[in-house]
């Protein structure tokens, strides 16, 4: 007999996976429901709303990511850590044929004006994802690395933007060739801070 945390833990990855491809607007609660061969008692008893479960999902997702259970990593310690990021969500693009995107951005999407606490836990994962890219400029600066003008905070600013816009568009066009010129632009500009 399965524990009752696995039913919660199904919803969540059934969510996740099903957000991730449609959006959360395109998922139906008893899809997930289906998918996840948990029951509407043990929906109500873990998540109360649909609400709930898409809060489930982004604390989720938020965690496995700070954690680096995934291929995000935001603790780079050099330029050729760095220079990786990009390559990694343009790797992920091709390995899904183009068919996702960002599972945060995807979410954050389809978020109405009524669903503020929601908007507050998805822009909560990206500035903290922003303040590590951040970070890494501030302390490359420090070490010399970086020209006295380069701005640590605009330039995480322009690389998360590229990057969600990227997956965005690699989406849509179904091709990573915008991502990678955008990617490869952004490059040579902060190279040329160095």
């Amino acid at each position: 007999m399965e524990a009752k945390n696995s039913a919660k833990e199904r919803m969540v990855q059934s969510a996740l996976e099903l957000f991730h491809q449609r959006g959360i607007r395109g998922a139906s609660v008893d899809e997930i429901l289906k998918r996840s061969r948990a029951g509407k008692g043990q929906f109500s008893h873990y998540f109360k709303n649909k609400d709930g479960l898409v809060l489930a999902v982004v604390d989720y997702l938020e965690a496995i990511i700070r954690s680096g259970q995934v291929d995000s990593n935001y603790s780079f310690s050099s330029w050729d850590d760095f220079e990786g990021w990009f390559g990694r969500y343009i790797g992920f693009q091709k390995e899904v044929d183009c068919e996702l995107s960002c599972p945060l951005g995807t979410i954050g999407n389809d978020l109405t004006n009524d669903q503020d606490h929601l908007r507050r836990a998805v822009k909560s994962f990206f500035d903290w994802s922003t303040a590590q890219l951040a970070r890494f400029f501030a302390e490359r600066k420090a070490a010399g690395e970086l020209v006295e003008s380069a701005d640590p905070d605009a330039l995480a600013d322009l690389c998360m933007v590229v990057m969600e816009g990227g997956m965005l568009m690699s989406k849509i066009t179904r091709s990573t060739a915008l991502f990678e010129r955008a990617a490869d632009q952004v490059l040579s500009y902060i190279r040329s801070l160095r």
